[in-house]
C-alpha cells in the first residue's frame, strides 16, 4: 500500500486562489515584514548603543535580519506573480489581436469576391 504524503491544508487554498489575490497578499505581507524587520533592527541598534548585552542584542539583530530577509523574499515572491499577471494579460492581448486580424482579412476576402463575382 502506497501512501501519498498529503498537502498542508492551507496549500489547496493557495493553489485555488487567483494570481491578483496572491500578489496582493504577498505584496502586502512582504512589505509589513520588511518594515517591521526594519524597526527591530533598528531598536536593536539603539540596545546595543545604550550598553546592552552582546548576547542579546546578537540573538535579536540576527531575528530581525531574518525578518527582513523575510520579507524580502516573500515581496519577490508577488513580482513573480504580478509578473505572471502581465504577461498573462499580454498574451491574451496578442491572440485578440491575432483573432482581429484574421476576421478583418476574412471580411476584406469575401468584400474583394463579391467584386469580382
Amino acid at each position: 500500500m502506497i501512501i501519498k504524503p498529503e498537502e498542508a491544508p492551507g496549500q489547496k487554498i493557495i493553489k485555488k486562489l487567483p494570481l491578483e489575490t496572491k500578489w496582493m497578499l504577498c505584496s502586502a505581507a512582504g512589505l509589513a515584514l520588511i518594515g517591521l524587520g526594519l524597526c527591530l533592527f533598528s531598536e536593536i541598534a539603539y540596545l546595543k548603543h545604550q550598553g546592552a548585552q552582546t548576547s542579546t542584542w546578537v540573538i535579536f539583530g540576527t531575528f530581525s535580519l531574518v525578518i527582513i530577509n523575510s520579507g524580502i523574499a516573500i515581496f519577490g515572491k508577488a513580482v513573480v506573480y504580478k509578473t505572471e499577471i502581465r504577461s498573462r494579460d499580454a498574451y491574451r492581448e496578442r491572440q485578440k489581436d491575432m483573432k482581429n486580424r484574421r476576421n478583418k482579412k476574412k471580411t476584406e476576402h469575401k468584400k474583394t469576391l463579391k467584386k469580382e463575382g
